[in-house]
């Protein structure tokens, strides 16, 4: 070849004498069309209708997007840009949208195959250059879609959360089975107990009644017998009136202590009962008028132990003692109800109150009732303002009926 002055290059062929100015000559400008020309499944291609193999509704190029079957190993596209002017001199490169993201270098190479993809939605795009490089951006694509398997499926999943729920339901149903179980079994067992001791405080009550009932009688007979047989007004008469005084006394309390041990006795009626029969007797013969406000119905299901009955009634035995012997009242009312979540009982009379501070030093009966409230689980409370009466108040926990062990 020859470059003359003028730039024209020129050259020989079979045809003759070719000459031109190289800045004529520009690289093609047109972008060639890309297309998928063929898809493998697990090596084997997918072809229209299937045949022997596996199949799809039309043509590759054609197919915008695919279904594949959870069990597929291997996808395999073939591709080709449609460039007639020296095609073996294209380049390739291509990208799978959510397991390769990032394009591939450019290559020669028109196939590649992806292995062991995860359930999912993908994109495969492919674009391809002419001779001179130049490429189309927009290039293919085909959107694949790779099935879970059954046991991921969405049915499945739900399968498992119902068979979570169902277990767990199992388990907690089995669990509040137990718990029941084993709670009516304690139940039982504390009602067993709670018969048997109350069956025992029975005994132990007629017992004690036949045997010390019995001996206070003959004593009673005794000191009764030895006053007739002595001076009235004598010396060992008037021991033997002091003798007698006791024995009553002695019955008296054993009455209260038999009747504390009563399992029959726990309500609180029957404590309010036996006080104002008490009262009564003790105000018979006085000016004094008594009795019972407690009408609130819900007292009905109120119940005492054993050491709250017998507690509660010495105590307000006592107060209804100093008020029949020191307080010269007209009225004495014994009150009973619920405030506040606790029990109230409360002896109210209008006599002539006293010094709570000279009464207890001289007597020690605030002291023994305090006591006696303490040992009962409760608070005691006393207002005696001199010439305006005196109310004893008891403050004490609530036990129902139903809450009895």
């Amino acid at each position: 070849g020859m470059l003359t002055t003028s730039g024209l290059l020129c050259f020989g062929s079979v045809d003759g004498l070719v000459s031109f100015h190289p800045e004529d000559i520009v690289p093609d400008p047109h972008a060639p069309p890309v297309h998928i020309t063929e898809i493998q499944l697990d090596g084997r291609p997918l072809t229209v209708g299937g045949g022997d193999g596996p199949g799809m509704d039309q043509a590759a190029h054609l197919t915008t997007d695919l279904d594949v079957d959870w069990r597929t190993k291997v996808i395999g596209f073939t591709y080709a840009a449609l460039n007639f002017v020296a095609p073996s001199e294209g380049r390739y490169r291509y990208r799978l949208e959510g397991f390769q993201d990032d394009w591939s270098a450019w290559s020669s190479s028109i196939t590649t195959s992806f292995t062991n993809l995860d359930p999912g939605t993908y994109v495969f795009h492919v674009q391809g250059t002419n001779s001179d490089g130049v490429f189309d951006p927009e290039g293919t694509h085909l959107t694949l879609r790779v099935a879970p398997p059954p046991w991921r499926t969405g049915w499945a999943y739900a399968g498992y959360v119902l068979l979570a729920i169902g277990a767990g339901a199992f388990g907690v149903r089995a669990r509040v089975r137990a718990a029941t179980r084993e709670w009516r079994s304690a139940a039982q067992l504390a009602e067993a107990r709670a018969q048997e001791r109350d069956a025992f405080r029975s005994r132990s009550a007629a017992d004690f009644h036949d045997e010390a009932g019995g001996r206070l009688t003959r004593i009673s007979l005794h000191l009764a017998s030895a006053r007739r047989k002595v001076p009235p007004g004598s010396e060992v008469d008037s021991h033997l009136e002091r003798a007698e005084q006791a024995q009553r006394e002695l019955s008296a309390g054993m009455r209260d202590l038999i009747w504390s041990m009563d399992p029959g006795r726990d309500g609180l009626r029957d404590t309010l009962d036996r006080l104002a029969a008490f009262a009564e007797t003790l105000f018979a013969a006085s000016r004094t008028s008594f009795r019972v406000d407690a009408g609130d119905p819900a007292l009905d299901e109120v119940v005492l132990g054993m050491n709250e009955r017998r507690n509660v009634t010495l105590l307000f035995k006592e107060a209804l003692n100093n008020c029949a012997k020191h307080a010269g009242a007209s009225e004495c009312v014994l009150k009973a109800s619920l405030e506040d979540g606790a029990l109230l009982i409360g002896l109210f009379d209008d006599g002539a109150g006293f010094d709570p501070g000279k009464e207890e030093g001289d007597g020690h009966g605030l002291r023994n009732m305090r006591h006696r409230a303490a040992k009962a689980g409760g608070r005691l409370v006393v207002r005696a303002p001199v010439g305006h009466g005196t109310q004893v108040l008891l403050h004490m926990p609530v036990v129902r009926r139903g809450d009895k062990a």
